[in-house]
């Protein structure tokens, strides 16, 4: 598994789910 892949994408999304908290 490639960790630094999934931890990007985590964090892709956590910066996604903020913006949309932030917008909503």
């Amino acid at each position: 598994m490639k960790w630094s892949l999934i931890a990007k994408r985590v964090g892709h999304d956590l910066e996604i789910g903020e913006g949309l908290c932030e917008r909503g």
